[in-house]
């Protein structure tokens, strides 16, 4: 499903996603963080705005990444199978009022997922507030056994900076 939500404080949540991540914050490949046992959240370039968001519940993984996107990293998450996984801006989540809603990430119901995060522009504006679209994502989810994080493509200054303040968080490549 395509759609537009709304960052605030520099996040995407994928809310409802419970990680087994042992340290305090965790970043894999400088895109995507979370604590123990909490969501997951995408990092972004902007501060606040919008940005293009496209999310697709798969049967199984891909089998390559595409071309073109700046950032790519991957990880294991847990659902409830109670509340809805979704990726939604923070302000979004709160009040309701995004898409995402109609968009589960965990449609096969409780149990293991892989999040594949795919992200492009997150340098045009980095650290500015913007009422434009310049950062556009692409989530892939899929049920599949928990499995260490991957980290596939990091093109962005900053994703180099998030792993240089904290790690890579990720093997490389697969």
């Amino acid at each position: 499903m395509e759609y537009i939500t709304n960052v605030f404080g520099a996040t995407i949540d994928i809310a409802n996603a419970r990680t087994t991540f042992s340290d305090e914050d965790t970043w894999v490949g400088g895109l995507i963080w979370g604590h123990p046992e909490e969501s997951l959240f995408i990092g972004t370039g902007i501060i606040d705005g919008p940005v293009s968001m496209e999310t697709y519940m798969l049967d199984a993984a891909p089998d390559r990444v595409d071309a073109g996107w700046e950032d790519v990293s991957e990880v294991s998450f847990w659902a409830s199978g109670i509340e809805p996984v979704i990726v939604a801006g923070t302000e979004d989540f709160i009040a309701g009022t995004s898409p995402a809603f109609a968009a589960r990430i965990d449609e096969a119901g409780e149990g293991w997922y892989r999040i594949r995060v795919h992200a492009l522009g997150r340098d045009v504006l980095a650290r500015e507030w913007t009422e434009a679209v310049v950062e556009h994502y692409l989530v892939l989810a899929w049920k599949a056994p928990e499995a260490a994080p991957l980290v596939y493509r990091v093109g962005s200054n900053i994703a180099r900076e998030a792993i240089e303040a904290h790690g890579l968080g990720g093997l490389r490549g697969r």
